[in-house]
């Protein structure tokens, strides 16, 4: 659970026992998952040649009621304000575990050891991988937990998205590539100059096959004619992730729920206008 005013602030998360009948609580066993997440992160924005960072990220999870998390919704539209991500309250998260150390490898870069490490209450893996290590391919896990994954080729966005650019809030967002096993999630976020935190968003889910997302510039309009979009400085965020959760899984010994990978190729483009 967390409170949030769905514009500028949010709680921590906390966890809530609830008890069919109000009684006391008795947690179930516990149960063991594995979660390896492969991360590309580009960043265009003023002042500078765009930045781009591979990484992965690996947590051993153990707790009562655990699970991964479900699918991605595809061919969904939102607009409205962006609400605050809650902050994780190490009190409230599962049991992280050091499971000894693991070896990355992967096409066009030599094998990568890692080792798990403890930061806020949590235990997790976390390393940085060689610029353009995520291009698509087989990488193996191999060390405490032995896998292989096919991690699909990031898309590459052909829509003219240069800092400066001045963009119309009827924009259609392109780009080539997209396997069947991804979504694509395209926000268009506002901040006008009296927004600090909030920002407006509208934002559309796709198969990456689609190739294109057309966002409208209107508002929906419920009681009256259809308003355009606020006006002032935009940010455009492409990301790619799997159509569906939790994929590719994997048995690890003594975790009952075992290993799943998951990707998630973000393309952030600031320094725009509307």
């Amino acid at each position: 659970m967390f409170l949030t005013d769905a514009t500028s602030s949010a709680s921590q998360l906390v966890s809530v026992s609830i008890h069919d009948g109000g009684g006391a609580c008795i947690d179930p066993p516990s149960d063991g998952l594995v979660s390896v997440n492969w991360r590309k992160n580009m960043v265009s924005d003023v002042g500078g040649p765009p930045s781009s960072n591979d990484a992965i990220f690996i947590q051993f999870v153990q707790g009562p009621s655990i699970g991964f998390a479900g699918a991605n919704a595809n061919n969904t539209f939102y607009v409205g304000s962006r609400v605050p991500d809650p902050a994780v309250c190490a009190a409230s998260y599962p049991k992280t575990l050091d499971a000894g150390a693991i070896t990355v490898s992967g096409p066009g870069f030599a094998p990568l050891n890692i080792t798990a490490h403890t930061q806020n209450g949590f235990t997790n893996y976390q390393s940085s991988l060689p610029t353009g290590a995520i291009a698509g391919g087989t990488y193996q896990l191999s060390g405490s937990v032995t896998s292989s994954v096919q991690l699909p080729a990031p898309i590459a966005v052909t829509t003219n998205l240069a800092p400066g650019t001045k963009v119309s809030s009827a924009i259609t967002v392109t780009w080539t590539g997209g396997d069947a096993q991804s979504i694509v999630t395209v926000q268009f976020l506002v901040r006008r100059p009296t927004d600090t935190v909030s920002a407006f968003v509208s934002q559309q889910t796709v198969p990456a096959t689609a190739g294109t997302v057309q966002f409208t510039g209107l508002l929906p309009g419920i009681f009256g004619s259809p308003q355009p979009y606020p006006t002032g400085k935009v940010e455009i965020i492409v990301i790619q992730e799997p159509v569906a959760g939790p994929t590719q899984p994997f048995a690890v010994p003594g975790f009952s729920m075992g290993g799943r990978h998951n990707w998630t190729y973000t393309f952030d483009y600031r320094g725009l206008t509307n």
